[in-house]
């Protein structure tokens, strides 16, 4: 998929629906990383990587290692951002020692996890033996479930 010329609109708002229409053409993980690659040398918005984040993060057919490189090329992700399918997709690949390391990284940055984040963690936790880190993991959880329970809350 070639590219179109570098964008040159002054409003971030076109540019980056000038990205998001290019981004509908892209079916190939290499169609994302050229795409990811223009955004980085025209536009440089963080939303759209945090965009392209989320995609990739959330589709099967695309490498977790470059989800996780375009989350790492993002100097201050929204705390926001939805994480539960990258954790989802590293769990169930096998990948649990870097489902736990992904976990630590986003909660130091301050992201939000809620309670849909947590099944692949623990998983993650005890197919590595990792008793101290999900003692720990299991305490965030009950936190978070404690607190967007209202009668538990009371």
């Amino acid at each position: 998929m070639l590219l179109p010329p570098p964008i040159t609109s002054t409003t971030a708002a076109s540019a980056a629906n000038a990205v998001l229409d290019r981004l509908s053409l892209c079916k190939t993980l290499s169609h994302i990383k050229q795409l990811h690659a223009h955004i980085l040398r025209t536009v440089f918005d963080h939303r759209l990587n945090t965009f392209l984040f989320s995609l990739s993060s959330s589709s099967s057919s695309i490498s977790l290692s470059y989800a996780l490189s375009i989350f790492s090329s993002i100097p201050s992700p929204p705390r926001s951002i939805v994480f539960n399918p990258l954790l989802r997709n590293l769990s169930r690949s096998g990948e649990f020692r870097a489902t736990i390391l992904f976990y630590q990284r986003i909660t130091h940055v301050g992201c939000r996890l809620d309670q849909f984040s947590f099944p692949p963690i623990l998983k993650a936790a005890s197919k590595v033996s990792a008793l101290f880190e999900g003692m720990e993991i299991h305490g965030v959880a009950l936190k978070i479930a404690t607190l967007s329970d209202q009668f538990v809350e009371t």
